[in-house]
């Protein structure tokens, strides 16, 4: 019984692991695709398009 619970925690803690993982791969984009897209970062670190008004 504890060792079933404690597998079941362990596997709900990978699961959420994995989860946010993939969320966080799905939102990373690189400099280079940035700059390739004409996507400028701000001093702030905001991004926004040349030319944009």
């Amino acid at each position: 019984m504890f060792f079933a619970t404690l597998a079941r925690y362990l596997n709900a803690y990978r699961r959420r692991r994995a989860e946010r993982m993939a969320r966080e791969a799905q939102t990373v984009v690189s400099a280079d695709e940035l700059r390739r897209a004409g996507i400028l970062t701000t001093l702030g670190g905001s991004y926004t398009l040349p030319f944009a008004r």
